[in-house]
């Protein structure tokens, strides 16, 4: 959600297909799994999201929300769901605040 929060305040319009995950290293000698997110494509930060047909609905159905970008699944699961929503709207004001 982190990752999510910063496209949303940083209004990065391309944000949602612009991320990789890869495995520490050094967690994984010691016997556990744990993934770092290598983002991508910094240029679209303070542009606008791409014209789409599923944007426009979300845009629509939740004109207020801080969630800048629909294109991905995990976005629009968060803007529908209230608990989710209320726990990205924290991960935005604890970033903002630090």
């Amino acid at each position: 959600m982190r990752w999510m929060a910063a496209n949303s305040l940083f209004t990065n319009g391309d944000g949602a297909d612009e991320v990789y995950f890869y495995v520490d290293n050094e967690q994984l000698i010691n016997g556990q799994v744990y993934f770092h997110i290598l983002p991508w494509d910094f240029d679209d930060f303070f542009k606008p999201i791409h014209e789409s047909k599923i944007n426009q609905e979300y845009i629509t159905k939740y004109p207020n929300s801080l969630i800048y970008n629909y294109e991905g699944f995990i976005d629009r699961l968060i803007a529908d769901d209230e608990v989710l929503y209320q726990e990205f709207k924290t991960i935005c004001k604890k970033m903002i605040e630090t």
